[in-house]
């Protein structure tokens, strides 16, 4: 990968301020354990040298809080009678 010198700014949700400011070509990590569980947005703005800018959005969801497994239901399901089962 070569340098173009191109900048690339990543905003979280709303924030005004970028969360990191960095020059292509880029790979970064992302720890979502900062986060709020619920909707985000990652904003990602490519700015040239000459000043013409990209941006592209991507919309995810975080979930860092503890896994929650149901079995025998499940959302929307119909329930419409309780059989007890004697083994």
């Amino acid at each position: 990968m070569t340098k173009d010198h191109s900048k690339v700014f990543l905003f979280l949700d709303d924030e005004k301020q970028p969360i990191a400011e960095l020059e292509t070509p880029i790979v970064f990590n992302f720890d979502t354990t900062k986060l709020t569980d619920g909707e985000h947005i990652l904003k990602i703005v490519s700015r040239s040298v000459t000043g013409r800018e990209g941006w592209r959005n991507i919309n995810f969801n975080v979930k860092n809080g503890q896994t929650i497994r149901v079995e025998g239901i499940s959302e929307h399901d119909m329930v419409d009678r309780w059989e007890e089962r004697r083994g």
